[in-house]
């Protein structure tokens, strides 16, 4: 749930500048150093409110201080949860996990596979082509017909915030895999709307413009959140460190390629760009319909192993019972 308040805190700050970029209020030739200095201000309450934030619980077990541990995580999960917590905390300081390295990550047969599936969610986060609508989407109105094209990216921004808190809601309920698949594929089908809309002689502006706010919705669903759940949830305490970094690695890679390769593409395939990230959003659709497994409700793994044995293609209508098994057997064995 932390990765969705992280998500809902991220989008509503991204768009704050948007706000206050337009021409009415700092968006002009003489207000930019305000536009520029106005960042100083969060920055500032961080800096003042950041000695009130309770230490990390873990690191009070880990150095013997279980008090302030119970304390400090009764203020961040609530007093209900804090045996449960608290337990879960020294299993994993108990077990045999330790720190696994970069290399070690890459090397481990075992940590192939989940870290396949964490690295493929996180470039199908970024070259969905999210960040081309985000940059871009200004120009993309302009070049469709919009008549406030400003405000409509706006409006981009005040759908963010809305699907974020919507996910919130939904990923505990319906899952991870199927959040992602829904968000893809609903990607997708925007992609292919806004490519039309693009194309289209005459009233092509109001279809474009429900197409990215769509694509924005979808998108904050499920591959907005969704691989920074998965990733984490695939990996013990011991290896999850390294494996995350290199989860963001790929994430700013693939998000500086598509903000630096978008304006060539969009010279050299016109508006018909989107059907280059349309495929992007099958082909990942279809490796997660067939690699990613659910992993809502599993405890992290203790040790220093994967949380999670390696995926094999999931069998997506099986009877309830039996798909409990699928992470057992992700290795590529037998059901039991």
């Amino acid at each position: 749930m932390a990765a969705c308040r992280g998500r809902i805190a991220l989008s509503r700050s991204s768009r704050a500048p948007q706000v206050l970029g337009l021409g009415a209020l700092l968006g002009t030739e003489g207000a930019w150093p305000a536009l520029l200095g106005a960042g100083l201000l969060p920055a500032a309450l961080q800096l003042l409110l950041l000695p009130l934030c309770p230490e990390s619980p873990r690191y009070l077990l880990a150095g013997g201080q279980r008090a302030r541990a119970r304390r400090g995580l009764a203020r961040l999960v609530g007093a209900e949860s804090v045996e449960a917590g608290l337990e879960e905390l020294e299993a994993e300081l108990q077990g045999p996990a330790q720190r696994v390295g970069l290399l070690q990550l890459c090397r481990t047969p075992c940590y192939r596979q989940p870290l396949l599936v964490t690295l493929v969610l996180q470039l199908a986060q970024q070259l969905s082509g999210i960040n081309a609508i985000f940059y871009y989407s200004t120009a993309i109105f302009e070049e469709a017909g919009l008549a406030q094209p400003a405000y409509a990216t706006i409006g981009t921004g005040v759908i963010n915030v809305a699907a974020t808190a919507l996910s919130v809601v939904l990923v505990e309920r319906a899952g991870r895999r199927v959040l992602e698949l829904v968000g893809l594929l609903g990607m997708m089908g925007c992609a292919l709307t806004l490519t039309l809309a693009l194309n289209l002689q005459s009233g092509g502006a109001p279809l474009s413009l429900v197409s990215v706010l769509a694509f924005v919705a979808f998108f904050e669903v499920g591959p907005g959140p969704i691989p920074w759940f998965v990733g984490a949830e695939l990996f013990g305490q011991g290896p999850r460190p390294s494996a995350m970094a290199l989860a963001a690695l790929a994430n700013w890679a693939a998000n500086f390629l598509v903000a630096m390769a978008f304006p060539a593409l969009q010279r050299a395939l016109g508006s018909f760009v989107f059907l280059l990230f349309g495929g992007f959003l099958g082909v990942f659709a279809l490796f997660t319909f067939l690699r990613v497994p659910e992993t809502r409700g599993r405890p992290f793994a203790p040790g220093g192993g994967p949380a999670l044995p390696p995926p094999r293609p999931p069998r997506l209508l099986q009877p309830p019972e039996k798909a409990c098994t699928e992470l057992q057997c992700l290795a590529g064995g037998e059901e039991t």
